[in-house]
């Protein structure tokens, strides 16, 4: 039957269909050459080869090869464990009492999205109230996880403690500001030989700054060989102009259109204006030195989604047109 051993001696199969059984004989109707029906040892995999690589993630065809291999067991990266810590006495957590003088805490749980899209592990620490006390106490906490990403507190305000409190802790910090917009105060370091990431307090500037520096680091925590979004070349179809001190990372639309990928920003880029990361599905890399593009230029993009890109019809056109949405 198919996919059974060739029995010891033969050298040709025979397809069933192209025969007749009889009490003492086969009567063949249909003669195949020499080696016919059959897959030879080696075909698939020969002795030698390397089948899987070291860093490759393991994805359905990899599983059922391992299977074949008869390798119930292999060695793989740990999933990091990544704790998720907001600081200031103005966020208030999903089961707290809404008030207006509060602000409820999205950037954990935007924050735990991304760490769990990466493939690591969250593990969210609530708030940090306005002390250093406080502050430090929960940092202790996260230093049990592999990595610490913290968000808030890295600026220059009166309340803003975690560069001090890093310091007690005994961090080797390697920057507390970038050249980028949104996301300049900016910390990285290590504690207790713990990556630790102090990001900003603004939702936008949180994800961004994740997307550019705490991602890649899980990446390659989990054994990937890139770590890095995909990009595209898209044609821009508005005018944007800044000073030349900053890298922009403005949140985009990418679209193809009749083989040719163009880009739109997602409307207002205040820091501050999550709807912005909802309907985006690209960044527009913008480089520190180019202080304006126009319509028609050439710009980088870094994909977002796994959709990659939406076709003509997925957004709303300029004639006001939308498709329908459920």
């Amino acid at each position: 039957m198919t996919g059974a051993p060739i029995p010891q001696g033969a050298d040709t199969v025979l397809k069933v269909e192209d025969t007749e059984h009889q009490p003492d004989s086969v009567r063949v109707f249909k003669p195949e050459p020499r080696g016919s029906n059959i897959r030879p040892q080696g075909e698939d995999v020969k002795k030698g080869e390397c089948i899987i690589a070291k860093g490759t993630q393991i994805r359905p065809g990899d599983a059922g090869m391992l299977a074949i291999l008869a390798k119930s067991f292999v060695f793989v990266y740990q999933r990091p464990r990544v704790a998720i810590l907001s600081t200031g006495d103005e966020l208030a957590d999903l089961d707290e009492r809404f008030s207006e003088e509060k602000i409820i805490n999205s950037n954990s749980y935007g924050i735990a999205a991304a760490v769990q899209e990466a493939g690591g592990i969250p593990f969210l620490l609530g708030i940090a109230r306005d002390t250093p006390e406080a502050l430090k106490e929960k940092i202790s906490h996260g230093l049990t996880a592999d990595v610490l990403v913290l968000s808030g507190g890295v600026s220059m305000g009166d309340y803003d403690f975690t560069k001090a409190v890093f310091r007690e802790l005994g961090a080797e910090m390697n920057f507390w500001k970038l050249a980028i917009r949104p996301g300049q105060p900016l910390a990285f370091g290590k504690i207790q030989g713990k990556l630790a990431f102090g990001l900003p307090g603004n939702p936008v500037s949180s994800m961004v700054t994740f997307e550019q520096l705490v991602r890649p680091a899980i990446l390659k925590m989990n054994g990937h060989r890139t770590y890095g979004r995909p990009l595209v070349h898209a044609v821009i179809q508005e005018k944007f102009s800044k000073r030349t001190d900053r890298r922009h990372f403005l949140r985009g639309v990418l679209t193809r259109e009749d083989g040719v990928f163009k880009v739109r920003t997602t409307g207002a880029q205040g820091s501050g204006i999550l709807t912005s990361m909802v309907k985006a599905n690209c960044l527009i890399d913008i480089p520190v030195e180019v202080e304006r593009v126009n319509p028609g230029d050439l710009v980088t993009v870094q994909l977002l989604s796994g959709e990659a890109w939406k076709t003509q019809t997925d957004h709303t056109h300029s004639t006001g047109h939308k498709t329908s949405c459920c």
